[in-house]
């Protein structure tokens, strides 16, 4: 799967109009059992497609650190599932899709249920019967499950560099999203309509838009250099 101009266009507009479906649907479509294993792809894709490296602000400071790096940083998390035992026997573990719903989306995160006999496997339910089973959950055992998901560090990863330390991802939350959210829309709408005016005389629409931004970067160079060849005199 790639990356192209016309996704991040597209995921501008929707972004734009507070819309962040299209981009929870966009993400989930890369291949990966988990968000982690998606994560880590979706990053590796951005690297060949996008750029090499990502900024980060940190005390009104802005610092540039290479996609691999963002990789090796998050690539070891915990694996197994966490079992709770408390009156009843909850198994948790990094959801399969991302979401959009707030801080955490336990309807993702929680596998099994088991409370005396009964066993209920959420993993086995769509997303509706997911989504009414959690709502419905006595308050206590959300709250529990809730604490264990907000403070459990085995599926939090983090950067070694002590002015990125502040920025963590907790897999068992919402935290990727955000991450992932904040990756995507770097661009403005001005970015996408002076890259079609300009380039759309010398390309055609629909090859453009299914270029990539590197590919576009290897346009726009080509093009700066065939102006400022244009402009020196002939010789002859």
């Amino acid at each position: 799967m790639r990356i192209t101009f016309q996704n991040l266009k597209d995921i501008s507009d929707t972004l734009s109009k507070d819309d962040e479906q299209f981009l929870v649907d966009y993400l989930n479509r890369f291949d990966g059992k988990n968000i982690h294993e998606k994560f880590l792809n979706i990053l590796k894709t951005w690297e060949e497609d996008v750029s090499h490296t990502i900024s980060f602000s940190n005390d009104e400071k802005n610092m540039k650190v290479n996609i691999s790096y963002v990789i090796e940083s998050f690539k070891d998390v915990e694996r197994e599932d966490i079992v709770l035992e408390k009156d009843f026997q909850i198994t948790l573990g990094i959801p399969d899709k991302f979401t959009n719903k707030g801080v955490f989306d336990l309807s993702k995160t929680i596998k099994n249920i088991k409370y005396g006999s009964s066993q209920i496997k959420l993993n086995d339910m769509n997303d509706e019967d997911r989504d009414h089973f959690v709502e419905n959950l006595p308050a206590n055992v959300f709250n529990t499950i809730a604490k264990e998901v907000l403070s459990n560090q085995k599926y939090t990863a983090g950067f070694d560099n002590d002015n990125l330390k502040h920025l963590k991802i907790n897999f068992l939350n919402n935290s990727a999203y955000m991450f992932l959210k904040g990756l995507f829309n770097p661009y403005k709408k001005d970015y996408f309509l002076d890259i079609i005016y300009y380039l759309s005389r010398k390309i055609d629409g629909n090859i453009l838009l299914n270029s990539t931004i590197t590919d576009i970067e290897y346009y726009i160079d080509k093009m700066n250099i065939e102006n400022s060849e244009n402009e020196i005199p002939s010789l002859a």
